[in-house]
């Protein structure tokens, strides 16, 4: 009886020690893994970083060439610094369209000046006077009126050359020039002479107002007054503005 009993002890505390070392067992189990768990986070952390950053790294490309192209630079025209307008008497010796012109230019800061040769014509200019304003004004842009006394001329195509000449000698030493064509007169005229001018005036620009021009004239129905120098002056500020 004593020794069953012992034996039963003898199984319980084992049972109980069995039961200890299973519990211990448990614990240090335990620990590893719930250390383990911030370390698993760090590494999906980490790794997910760097997935993200190579994924970012290889679109960067894609990014850069879907992103839009910037604009050219826009050159823009640089406004002349000094004018000189010169030609015939449709110049208006300080009225009519160099008045006009003058108004606008000094508005813009920019320096103008002009003069004229009573009833020129190609083989009548003054070469020499030309030349003078030339050099004393030093113009980057020459606006040059002529063509009114020689729209009767029943050839104009014997002025080509002359005109050619004339247009090289007022573009010389890079400077711009504008040559504008007379407003269709009152008169009978030959219109083959605005084919003629049109042809030869290069390297200066042409400028024509076109037969919708209508300015009111002086008494001698040649000449624009004030007013019909300011309806002359609109058209041709508006070309001088988008010429480049």
């Amino acid at each position: 009886m004593s020794s069953t009993r012992s034996t039963t002890r003898g199984y319980e505390l084992f049972g109980l020690a069995v039961f200890a070392f299973c519990t211990y067992c448990a614990q240090r189990s335990d620990t590893p893994a719930q250390a383990a768990v911030p370390h698993a986070i760090a590494t999906q952390s980490t790794t997910t970083a760097s997935a993200t950053a190579t994924t970012t790294a290889a679109l960067a490309p894609t990014t850069a060439a879907l992103a839009p192209t910037k604009p050219a630079e826009i050159v823009e025209k640089k406004s002349p610094r000094v004018v000189l307008h010169i030609g015939d008497s449709m110049v208006g010796y300080g009225h009519g369209l160099s008045l006009a012109m003058k108004k606008r230019y000094e508005k813009a800061g920019v320096e103008y000046h002009y003069d004229a040769w009573t009833s020129a014509q190609v083989a009548t200019i003054d070469h020499k006077k030309m030349d003078r304003l030339l050099a004393a004004f030093k113009p980057d842009l020459v606006l040059f009126n002529l063509g009114t006394n020689m729209l009767s001329v029943p050839h104009p195509e014997a002025l080509a050359s002359g005109i050619h000449a004339l247009a090289e000698h007022l573009a010389g030493n890079g400077r711009e020039c504008v040559w504008i064509a007379p407003i269709r007169p009152k008169w009978k005229f030959n219109p083959k002479m605005y084919d003629v001018l049109e042809s030869n005036v290069a390297p200066c620009k042409y400028f024509d107002a076109g037969p919708e021009l209508d300015p009111p004239l002086q008494t001698d129905r040649i000449h624009p007054t004030d007013a019909g120098g300011e309806a002359w002056a609109t058209p041709l500020w508006d070309f001088l503005s988008r010429a480049s």
